[in-house]
């Protein structure tokens, strides 16, 4: 997309734009909206950790669920799935997006055992590059089609928007764990 150009990481805020509904409510978000919040997102982690001890990182929520460490690294193992899907529809004629069970990674890769920092920095430095591929972009390739785990039709737009609500959702939780 040429013209388009983000702010500052330390400019940005993830505020979901009024009355978007992401993909729960129907209304897509815009493609430079998209763009915003997935930079947005990391930011508003990084503002949350600034002068936390790493203690206060890896440790679990009151209620014993996941802590800062746990939510950024699911952030950064879905942020590479993220970035094989793009070029899967990019790349690929109308390709299947496979279907991935989260529910045990935080075991399975030891999240705990994670530097909660060097992971958020993993993380800044994938958005970064993933956003630069699709500033881009040509606005027709936003519309490139694939099919997600249930056989519906995706489109590139649509599992970026999808990704802003599952970041939307981590933030908030990073947000009250710290809380």
């Amino acid at each position: 997309m040429t013209g388009l150009r983000l702010r500052s990481w330390s400019e940005v805020r993830l505020a979901p734009a009024d009355g978007v509904a992401g993909n729960g409510g129907g209304e897509l978000r815009s493609i430079p909206t998209i763009l915003q919040e997935q930079i947005g997102a990391v930011a508003d982690l990084e503002r949350l950790v600034a002068g936390k001890s790493r203690e206060s990182l890896v440790q679990p929520d009151n209620d014993g669920g996941w802590g800062v460490v746990d939510i950024v690294s699911h952030l950064l193992d879905w942020q590479l799935i993220t970035e094989e899907r793009i070029g899967q529809l990019l790349h690929e004629d109308h390709p299947h997006l496979e279907a991935q069970d989260d529910s045990l990674w935080a075991v399975e890769h030891n999240y705990r055992e994670n530097d909660p920092l060097e992971v958020l920095e993993s993380l800044r430095q994938h958005r970064e590059s993933m956003i630069a591929e699709l500033e881009a972009l040509p606005e027709e390739a936003w519309q490139r089609t694939g099919t997600d785990d249930r056989d519906r039709e995706i489109t590139l737009q649509v599992l970026l928007d999808r990704a802003c609500d599952h970041d939307d959702k981590h933030v908030r939780q990073a947000r009250d764990v710290l809380a």
